[in-house]
């Protein structure tokens, strides 16, 4: 952004992070998700989309690593004197001697390589494990006002376990003629509050056309969030033995070790979600796309795929006073974009195929073979 330059780049260049992607799991777990994102591409024009369980906690499980992996480059995610680490900063110290790992970073991987080895049914019940012992309640006074306990192997499975208990799975798309932009927070950004507490949101931008957003189960809240007049639907669940069959009825909900053995099943697996997919309106894609731009840093990037669609959304921001001083970043945009705008009136084929790569960043596969390219300011 600082330097105002307007390039067609390979997206993996733009957001790929050297050296992460030599892992076949990973890789394997992102040849999978490409697969479902694709499916749900071609469910557009039904406007629901169905996911069997497993699939699901597939999709769920790429999602949580892709943010992981952005978040710990930051070098504050495993960093043990950062203010925010203070109730683990005990944990991290005697994680850190018992391993034998000397950095940050190092416990990092440490920790991105146990996701990538442990399925969701398996990170879930370890987490499962930890709310047994200590609670909801307790896990999260350790994390917050108290310390955690330097014996506790497991204890970032409870964050994973956040992520995919206390959010449900939503799927918008943009407004016809509009489309979401990406940036280098953009995949896991999280926005609003709920009772002045974050985390309201999280928002994972999955191409042109798709963000798919993980919101909190709260209630009878005071809310606060740029996203309130969008209000998307939990899926529903399509179990399959029946809405009250023998193997819901044996489950105790308010029981974690139970529930987790039960998605883990042959019977759990089994089970289907049917989402609704929320088509926004076009003030409601611009104020999505707000929602990344005022998180833009000076030195990050700025992609896009339509330069008529992003002409308006670096426009409608840059109107708004509420978003001065961030929206000083896109005056050399605005300018380039008016100088150089034409009418992008792609065949629907070569449409699609633009869909496709503009997410590939995400895809190693084809990250490395280099040939997907997209528009992108360097910032």
């Amino acid at each position: 952004m600082a330097t105002g330059s307007l390039d067609i780049r390979p997206i993996g260049k733009v957001y790929g992070v050297p050296n992460v992607y030599q892992d076949e799991k990973l890789a394997d777990l992102e040849r999978h998700a490409a697969s479902i994102i694709m499916d749900l591409h071609d469910a557009l024009p039904k406007g629901t989309f169905t996911l069997k369980r497993r699939s699901l906690e597939l999709l769920r499980k790429f999602l949580f690593i892709m943010h992981y992996r952005n978040v710990s480059y930051s070098g504050t995610y495993f960093q043990a004197d950062h203010p925010e680490n203070a109730g683990g900063r005990q944990w991290i110290e005697s994680f850190m001697k018992a391993k034998g790992i000397h950095s940050s970073v190092g416990i990092w991987l440490h920790f991105l390589k146990y996701y990538l080895d442990s399925s969701h049914s398996d990170i879930m019940r370890d987490a499962a494990k930890l709310v047994e012992r200590y609670g909801e309640e307790g896990l999260q006074y350790m994390i917050t006002e108290s310390h955690i306990p330097p014996d506790l192997e497991h204890f970032p499975a409870y964050t994973y376990h956040t992520h995919a208990n206390n959010y449900f799975f939503s799927i918008w798309e943009a407004a016809e003629g509009e489309e979401f932009i990406l940036t280098q927070n953009g995949f896991g950004l999280w926005e609003g509050l709920a009772d002045g507490q974050p985390d309201l949101h999280r928002i994972f931008i999955v191409s042109p056309r798709i963000a798919s957003q993980m919101k909190a189960y709260i209630k009878h809240v005071s809310l606060a969030s740029s996203l309130l007049n969008v209000n998307p639907a939990p899926p529903t669940p399509i179990y399959a033995s029946g809405r009250h069959g023998p193997h819901i009825e044996h489950v105790n909900f308010q029981s974690a070790t139970s529930l987790a053995r039960y998605r883990s099943s042959q019977t759990g697996a089994n089970d289907s979600f049917l989402f609704k997919i929320t088509k926004l309106s076009r003030r409601q894609t611009l104020e999505l796309n707000s929602v990344l731009l005022v998180n833009v840093k000076e030195t990050g990037s700025l992609t896009f795929l339509s330069r008529g669609s992003m002409f308006r959304t670096a426009r409608a921001f840059r109107s708004s006073p509420a978003n001065f001083p961030a929206s000083e970043l896109l005056v050399p945009l605005i300018a380039q974009l008016t100088d150089t705008m034409e009418t992008e009136m792609l065949p629907p084929s070569l449409m699609y195929f633009a869909i496709y790569c503009i997410f590939i960043a995400l895809l190693v596969y084809l990250v490395y073979l280099g040939i997907v390219k997209s528009v992108s300011l360097v910032m």
